[in-house]
Formats: structure tokens, sequence, C-alpha cells
């Protein structure tokens, strides 16, 4: 499977302008994450499980530019995954999904990925 399907399906939820629920927003963000995530992974050759986004991250911040840029924006994106997937309490809008969305889609292209 390619992990930039995580992405168009993300974008297709947000698109769709009947379905404003939390969870949706939500699972955007988590699945826009993922989309990036995997695709830095994969270019990065981590095969290890354990501790794997650290190590991803890790990764591209002791690698040359862009690399620092690219785990940057991982991280950040992770946070903003983080937030939807754990901290339930915390309201997770629309905004936030499509931020997160800006985020996956400006990473992906970051490693190469053309839409």
């Amino acid at each position: 499977m390619d992990p930039v399907e995580f992405y168009n399906q993300a974008s297709r939820w947000f698109a769709d302008a009947s379905d404003q629920r939390t969870v949706t927003a939500r699972s955007v963000v988590s699945r826009a994450y993922y989309a990036a995530f995997l695709v830095a992974r994969d270019k990065a050759g981590i095969t290890s499980k354990q501790d794997v986004h650290l190590r991803t991250i890790n990764h591209y911040r002791s690698a040359p530019h862009p690399g620092p840029v690219i785990a940057n924006k991982l991280e950040g994106l992770k946070d903003l995954r983080g937030r939807a997937d754990y901290e339930l309490t915390v309201s997770c809008l629309r905004r936030e999904a499509g931020e997160a969305l800006k985020r996956s889609r400006a990473l992906l292209i970051e490693l190469g990925i053309t839409f």
C-alpha cells in the first residue's frame, strides 16, 4: 500500500462538508500524520519498529539540509496527531484537520512526493 493513500483518504473526509463531526476531524489529523510519517520512515530506510517515530525524526534531525526542516515539520505534525488521538477532552475541529492536511502535504512534497 502506498502511504500517500492515507493523505488522499484524509483529504476526502475533510472535503465531505456534510461530516463536521469531531471524530472525523481527529481521523483526518491522524491519517495526515501517518501519510507523512510512513513516507519519511520508508525514505529513511528505517525498518525497526522500536521507537520508530522518534528514530525517524532523529534520522532527519541529524541529516544534512533539508533533514532538520523535515524533522521539525514531522515533529509538529506528530504533536497535532497526539492531541487528536489522545487528548479527548480537548476539542479537535475542522480547523485543526485542515492544518494537519496542509502540513502533511508540505512535508510529503519536501519528501519528494508529487501531487
